[in-house]
């Protein structure tokens, strides 16, 4: 969304993370449901286990219009344990939607950290695929700071058309207002960079299929973020 502004305020009152106003929103299972702005307002608290939750309106009605999210994560042991609830009222052709997820990641080896995620949806007035999963691996990874540091990483999908809203990948072939797809599935790799401090680069390549009838979507995407 080229016009997005944000206007927000980010703070915190009383040990409370406290971000309310137009601000762009990523759930943490890495944008898998939803990576666009929203209008609302977000609360944090804790540090060891820690719950966020978040209730406003979304991007633009006909993605949804309000939403109402619930993630807690902590660690057990030497595993990252997350858990989610989101609730999107009139979400594209599939009515209400209400999507938990569970999740994990560790450290395999050194610098490399595999994931997994499985997502439910509740979409009563919808006939397709509802569940899925997404499996992540990552090595390294570029830090805005240190110029020179880089990454790698890689995902594989396998969403049912219930599970997502706005999904962060940059792919037609996700698009959820398609019944008939029943969602999709395939994988992501990539690769970034800090060309020089706060400036860092990105190439992704994704090679997704619809999960029922036609539909496959080969993208190759390169983005150049500058952080100030």
């Amino acid at each position: 969304d080229t016009k997005f502004q944000r206007a927000y305020v980010n703070g915190k009152i009383g040990g409370v993370e406290v971000q309310a106003g137009r601000y762009h929103w990523t759930d943490f299972n890495g944008g898998s449901i939803y990576d666009t702005r929203m209008d609302g307002i977000q609360l944090g608290y804790g540090k060891d286990v820690k719950l966020v939750v978040s209730a406003g309106k979304a991007n633009k009605a006909d993605v949804a219009k309000d939403m109402y999210t619930a993630e807690l994560g902590t660690k057990i042991g030497v595993v990252d344990a997350k858990v989610g609830y989101y609730n999107f009222k009139e979400a594209l052709a599939l009515t209400d939607t209400k999507i938990w997820t569970v999740g994990a990641a560790l450290a395999i080896a050194k610098d490399l950290k595999l994931g997994a995620t499985y997502l439910n949806a509740d979409v009563d007035d919808y006939n397709g695929d509802d569940d899925g999963y997404v499996i992540s691996l990552d090595y390294k990874g570029a830090k805005a700071a240190v110029a020179g540091s880089w990454g790698l990483f890689a995902k594989y999908y396998d969403q049912g058309a219930g599970t997502y809203i706005a999904h962060t990948a940059e792919a037609d072939v996700i698009d959820a207002n398609n019944e008939d797809s029943e969602g999709f599935k395939g994988y992501m790799v990539g690769a970034n960079y800090t060309v020089a401090k706060n400036i860092v680069g990105a190439v992704k390549y994704y090679d997704l299929e619809a999960k029922k009838g036609e539909g496959d979507q080969k993208t190759l995407y390169a983005e150049l973020n500058f952080m100030f």
